[in-house]
C-alpha cells in the first residue's frame, strides 16, 4: 500500500535537516471538535492537545509520546493519557504518488497550504433547540438509522491502562443530514463545547456528521486533518484504532483501499506516458539533428555549385580558351 493513514511525527510537523515541515507555525495549534471533547479531550479556548507518532526516553527510562499542546508547542505526554486527541494524517510512501491527487473534494489553496475534504466523521454539536427536535423525533420514531456506527474507546479518562473497550454510536438520518447521539460521562464533565454549553454528566448531545477537512503541502506529500477529531484513545492503542475503526468510520475501508490502488494505477500510467513522451521527444530530436545535417550538406553543395557557375560565366565572358572539355582551367 502506497498511501497509509497514521499520526504525524515530530519531524514531519516541525521539520529537521531531513524533513520539510507539513505546516506553518500558525497551523500547529488545532481546534478540537465537540465530539473529541465529549470523548475526554481537553480544550482551552477551543484548542486541544494532540499526539504525534514520535516517542522519547524520559528520565524514568520509559518511552513516552511527544504531544503538541494548545499553544502549538511540543511537550511530552503519557502513553496511557486519555485526554489527548489525535489528528490522523495520510502519507504517501512512494515519491511517485503525490498526495495532492488523492480524491479530496472542494480543494482550495491559501499561502501554499492546500485544503480539501475527504471522508466524514461526527464533529459539531447542534444547538439546544434543534437537539430537542431530534430528541422528539427519536421519541416519536420520526427519525431513521443508517445502519452505520462510529466506534471509540470508552474508559474513564483518568484510567491508567491500555485496555480498549469499544463504544459504538448509532448514526441517525434526519431531513437528509446525519447525526449521532452522545450521552456525556464524567470524562468530559466541566468542559465547554463550541456553542458555549458546559458539559454535565448524563446530558445528551447531538453531534452532526460532517466532511473531514484536510490540509496538505504538495512538497511534503502528507495530508493532516485540520482539527482534532477524537480523543479518549491511549497512545498505546492508537495504531490499531486507526487501522481497525477510524478508517472504516470515515469511509468504507474497501473504498479507501480501492481509491489507493486506483491512485497507484493512475500514477503508473502517468509515469509510462511520461517515459513514452521522453522517448518520442528523444526520437524527434535525433530526426531534427539528421535533417539539419542534410540541410547543411545541401546548402554547402549549393554554394559550391554557385561558385563553379560564376567561374564558368567569368571564363566564357572573357572568351578564354584555356579550359578543358570538363570545364576546368588547364
Amino acid at each position: 500500500m502506497n498511501i497509509s493513514m497514521t499520526l504525524p511525527t515530530r519531524e514531519q510537523l516541525f521539520g529537521d535537516s531531513k524533513n520539510q515541515k507539513i505546516l506553518e507555525k500558525s497551523n500547529m495549534k488545532a481546534d478540537i471538535t465537540d465530539f473529541a471533547i465529549l470523548l475526554g479531550g481537553k480544550s482551552f479556548n477551543g484548542k486541544g492537545i494532540y499526539f504525534t507518532q514520535t516517542t522519547v526516553m524520559t528520565n524514568t527510562n520509559e518511552y513516552q509520546p511527544v504531544i503538541v499542546n494548545t499553544k502549538g508547542n511540543l511537550r511530552v505526554g503519557g502513553i496511557h493519557d486519555r485526554n489527548i486527541g489525535s489528528r490522523p494524517c495520510l502519507i504517501s510512501n512512494n515519491k511517485g504518488i503525490n498526495i495532492a491527487v488523492f480524491p479530496f473534494e472542494k480543494v482550495k489553496e491559501k499561502k501554499g497550504i492546500m485544503e480539501g475534504y475527504f471522508g466524514r466523521y461526527p464533529q459539531t454539536v447542534v444547538n439546544i433547540k434543534f437537539s430537542n427536535e431530534l430528541e422528539q423525533a427519536v421519541y416519536s420514531s420520526n427519525i431513521i438509522t443508517t445502519g452505520n456506527t462510529f466506534t471509540t474507546d470508552s474508559p474513564n479518562v483518568y484510567e491508567n491502562s491500555s485496555y480498549f473497550r469499544p463504544r459504538n454510536f448509532t448514526e441517525f438520518e434526519y431531513n437528509g443530514e446525519k447525526y449521532i447521539r452522545v450521552v456525556a460521562t464524567n470524562i468530559s464533565k466541566g468542559e465547554t463545547l463550541s456553542d458555549g454549553r458546559v458539559v454535565k454528566s448524563g446530558d445528551a448531545f447531538w453531534i452532526k456528521v460532517e466532511p473531514i477537512k484536510w490540509i496538505f503541502n504538495r512538497e511534503t506529500n502528507i495530508a493532516i486533518t485540520k482539527n482534532i477529531l477524537f480523543a479518549g484513545v491511549s497512545y498505546y492503542n492508537l495504531k490499531n484504532f486507526i487501522d481497525c475503526y477510524f478508517i472504516n468510520n470515515i469511509v468504507n475501508k474497501n473504498v479507501y483501499n480501492y481509491l489507493i490502488e486506483k491512485n497507484k494505477i493512475e500514477n503508473i500510467i502517468e509515469e509510462k506516458n511520461s517515459i513514452k513522451s521522453s522517448i518520442n521527444t528523444a526520437a524527434q530530436k535525433e530526426f531534427e539533428k539528421e535533417m539539419n545535417n542534410v540541410i547543411v550538406s545541401v546548402a554547402e553543395e549549393k554554394e559550391r555549385l554557385e561558385d563553379r557557375k560564376k567561374q564558368l560565366e567569368y571564363l566564357l565572358a572573357n572568351k578564354t580558351s584555356n579550359i578543358d572539355h570538363k570545364g576546368f582551367l588547364k
